[in-house]
């Protein structure tokens, strides 16, 4: 809602689908292969490789917090 308070309209559209699309296309293949690694490799696997990802960005939420 900030977002489309404060971007021109002649932008807004274009920010809310960059807004969406670009997590869409990071998520989307980061599924198969955990579902691949699930289904091949260990069910224990994709959490394991998931979790430096999780902290790396509490790391990264806690320092722009403070700043």
């Amino acid at each position: 809602s900030l977002q489309g308070n404060y971007v021109p309209k002649h932008i807004r559209g274009r920010l809310m689908a960059m807004f969406n699309v670009v997590p869409l296309l990071v998520t989307t293949p980061a599924q198969v292969l955990a579902g691949y690694m699930y289904a091949y490799v260990s069910h224990v696997a994709p959490f394991i490789i998931s979790f430096p990802f999780y902290a790396y960005s509490v790391y990264i939420l806690t320092k722009l917090e403070r700043q």
